[in-house]
């Protein structure tokens, strides 16, 4: 059941990424999903309907959030593209990310890799990651804060993982 759900997403996901909804295009979208959700693992998950206005609260919130993340931190590096003179120290921070699924640790680095000046180096199986960041010193401030932030949203969102 988990993969039939894993199909229906992936088609649906890769029919508003084409917005085409010709005959062959949705065909092609199934074939792909039926193609992708059998080169990756899918764990049995059981829906619960009462944790899914939580997980939908956390999703809405995980967003908002990630987008305001992208803002500031594109904010903070037109500044020092603009002001060359400002003194950064880019470096490297190991961060134990403490979640319990890959699929969470996986959304968590996703989150700051995309945000720009910030870049996942190296995750261990132990679910450690090592990050750069452009400006170690801000960021190091405030990293603590939204790394667990960010994990207990990913945890109400996928609470089985």
């Amino acid at each position: 059941m988990s993969r039939i759900r894993a199909i229906v997403m992936l088609s649906l996901f890769y029919l508003g990424l084409t917005a085409n909804l010709q005959p062959a295009n949705i065909l092609a979208g199934v074939l792909i999903a039926v193609g992708v959700s059998f080169m990756i693992p899918i764990p049995p998950q059981r829906l619960q309907l009462r944790q899914l206005p939580t997980a939908i609260w956390a999703l809405l919130r995980y967003t908002i959030i990630l987008i305001l993340d992208l803002i500031k931190s594109g904010v903070q590096v037109a500044r020092i593209l603009v002001n060359p003179e400002l003194s950064i120290k880019p470096g490297i921070i190991a961060f134990e990310m403490g979640h319990k699924s890959e699929i969470n640790a996986a959304l968590d680095a996703h989150a700051i890799t995309l945000a720009p000046g910030e870049l996942v180096v190296e995750m261990t199986p132990d679910c450690v990651d090592f990050t750069h960041f452009l400006d170690v010193t801000h960021s190091a401030e405030s990293l603590h804060a939204v790394r667990t932030m960010r994990k207990d949203m990913l945890d109400k969102i996928f609470p089985d993982s």
